[in-house]
């Protein structure tokens, strides 16, 4: 079955589980977890499906979403089946990235253009315009309220009527860097937690949300080709697909610089004194970095490129 092939994303409710296939038909499953039975399947969508969850209000009502479509599914027995959501003239006929469910039959779902699309039942009754400056990659519900991560670098919280509460823009704090972008949030009491596009996990208290911590950072494309030890010093280094090399230190288990580079990572070796790296790369070059011991999100080496012959 596709959906065992390959799983975009497991919701659980219950005893039950939703999952959605990466295989041609983006099959959607309902299973009990604790027996390993599947319990209905049916088509997902044409297109990629981004987001599926439970409707913990309606025990067997599922709702899913993705390229340009949105669709509320009802479970009877072992039959599953959809209706399509109708934009209508409320909104734009366009991609949902994510969604969360609410009371008296609400969703809310987040638009790849940065609106908040509010559903009653089948159909689009508001937008948000504007919640974000770009697509809206996560939602999350809790008891206070939603929280939402977007492709802007920024967390907004909303009270139980999707009303904002407040806006917190990784970008402009102390470890934030251009180009940031959340995938993830997760809101509990004053604590937020937002997964980065570049695989990093940082930790935000609400009131004081121009802090927040970094906890933790990695490679975030491809595989992991490259690494080498410092020849004095418990550093080490690595380089990847993602197009970047990164300097750790093996005493703190925390990075302590990177540099973003124009081709994906092959191979390293640090020089017998640990001043300069030589980086090797997928289109057949190589570059010579200088290593500076300090952690700079931009420019942590000094470069200089050569072509291999």
């Amino acid at each position: 079955m596709g959906s065992l092939q390959e799983v975009q994303q497991i919701i659980d409710l219950g005893l039950r589980l939703a999952s959605v296939g990466l295989d041609a038909k983006n099959t959607v499953c309902i299973w009990d977890w604790r027996k390993g039975k599947l319990l209905a399947s049916a088509t997902g969508h044409s297109d990629r499906i981004f987001d599926i969850s439970w409707d913990p209000y309606q025990p067997n009502r599922v709702v899913s979403c993705g390229v340009k479509h949105i669709k509320f599914w009802t479970l009877c027995g072992n039959a599953l089946t959809a209706k399509r959501g109708i934009f209508g003239k409320t909104g734009d006929l366009q991609t949902i990235l994510c969604l969360a469910c609410a009371k008296e039959d609400i969703t809310y779902s987040g638009a790849l253009n940065g609106d908040i699309y509010v559903w009653k039942g089948l159909n689009l009754v508001r937008t948000i315009q504007g919640a974000h400056s770009a697509g809206i990659f996560s939602m999350y519900a809790c008891e206070e309220g939603f929280a939402t991560g977007g492709r802007d670098g920024c967390i907004r919280l909303w009270d139980t009527d999707f009303k904002p509460i407040t806006k917190i823009d990784l970008r402009e704090t102390e470890q934030g860097y251009k180009g940031l972008s959340i995938r993830s949030v997760c809101w509990k009491a004053d604590r937020l937690l937002a997964g980065t596009q570049d695989s990093e996990i940082f930790e935000v208290i609400v009131r004081e949300r121009d802090k927040p911590m970094l906890i933790l950072q990695g490679h975030c494309e491809g595989e992991l080709w490259a690494l080498a030890l410092h020849p004095k010093k418990p550093l080490a280094v690595t380089g990847s697909d993602d197009r970047s090399v990164r300097l750790w230190s093996l005493a703190d288990h925390a990075l302590i610089a990177r540099c973003n580079m124009e081709e994906a990572v092959r191979s390293v070796a640090f020089s017998p004194d640990g001043s300069q790296l030589a980086l090797g790369m997928k289109d057949g070059s190589f570059i010579v970095l200088r290593v500076r011991h300090r952690y700079d999100r931009s420019s942590p080496y000094q470069r200089s490129k050569r072509s291999h012959s």
